[in-house]
């Protein structure tokens, strides 16, 4: 778990150099799968740099589509809500 924390903060700090380093300590999965659990869900905050790594670090095609639909999983999970159950 201390990986996954320490991989949040350099992706969130926004060192490209400290970036590039991350994919020499931890697997590119690793990374991945914490950019799309904490930042993905960041939104418009957040915006610009989800693009650009997820068209530069994680060769995501149609970036922007790809984190609209990671951020509306992330809100239907902590938000618990399934359509096909609301009447």
């Amino acid at each position: 778990m201390e990986d996954d924390f320490i991989i949040e903060k350099v992706l969130y700090h926004l060192d490209w150099d400290d970036i590039l380093k991350l994919f020499e300590i931890y697997p590119k999965k690793q990374i991945k799968k914490v950019w799309k659990e904490k930042l993905c869900p960041l939104g418009q905050y957040f915006g610009r740099m989800n693009i650009l790594y997820a068209s530069a670090l994680f060769d995501v095609k149609n970036s922007e589509r790809y984190i609209r639909i990671q951020r509306n999983k992330h809100i239907k999970k902590i938000t618990n809500v399934d359509k096909r159950i609301i009447i």
